[in-house]
């Protein structure tokens, strides 16, 4: 009994060193940076066999460091009924969400993906879908975007729906009850640093088939 005394406080010891050494650093807050130790190596936990990190994420955290992702909804945006022109409230998500991939460096690119509902031809709808996520993505590049090169472009028209809308309701509700799914939505490609420190291309949501146009490549400023 007194030697696992012994080993346990020898682990709490271990612990608070690690603990007490510096993190290696990101620039940017929503990245939990691993506790090295004096080798620069990764600590892992003696119980768990996680890394340590300087902030709590899940247990399929990387060793060299976890990005919270950004929320669906702070990618997505929507269009008023049978438009493809951004309103206001649009471009001001928009500018959010071009204010926190300015301070992302290891942003390797974006795909848009553009929606409508099911009032309409299916032709039509696609066409529609299609103007809204190229109105978005000529929108985020003209922010001038100098660590994304590639804004790549989707469009499914009316066969993604999130909405599940009676077809019996009168027109004006029934435009009312689809408008989620007249949207873009935005998903952002990051460069994953790998254990040994290089760097491969990581998506944050696999891709659909779907039509897609010719990426066309950030300005250079």
């Amino acid at each position: 009994m007194q030697s696992r005394h012994v080993v346990l406080s020898a682990i709490f010891a271990a612990a608070l060193v690690f603990c007490g050494l510096p993190a290696f650093a990101h620039n940017n807050s929503d990245v939990f940076a691993a506790v090295r130790d004096v080798r620069g190596q990764p600590v892992r936990s003696m119980l768990s066999g996680q890394c340590v990190l300087t902030s709590w994420a899940g247990s399929d955290a990387e060793c060299l460091g976890m990005r919270r992702g950004i929320s669906l909804e702070e990618r997505t945006v929507y269009f008023e009924f049978n438009k493809s022109n951004l309103t206001s409230e649009a471009q001001g998500k928009l500018d959010s969400l071009a204010g926190i991939l300015h301070n992302e460096q290891d942003v390797q690119s974006l795909s848009i993906i553009g929606y409508a509902d099911r009032i309409g031809s299916k032709s039509y709808n696609e066409a529609l879908s299609k103007r809204r996520a190229l109105s978005v993505r000529d929108y985020l590049i003209a922010q001038g975007f100098k660590n994304v090169s590639v804004a790549k472009v989707r469009w499914f028209g009316e066969d993604r729906p999130s909405t599940h809308c009676a077809d019996n309701l009168q027109r004006a509700e029934l435009i009312a009850c689809l408008q989620p799914d007249r949207r873009v939505e935005v998903e952002v490609n990051y460069m994953k640093t790998t254990r040994m420190g290089h760097k491969a291309k990581k998506v944050v949501m696999p891709m659909a088939s779907g039509k897609t146009a010719p990426a066309k490549a950030t300005p250079k400023k």
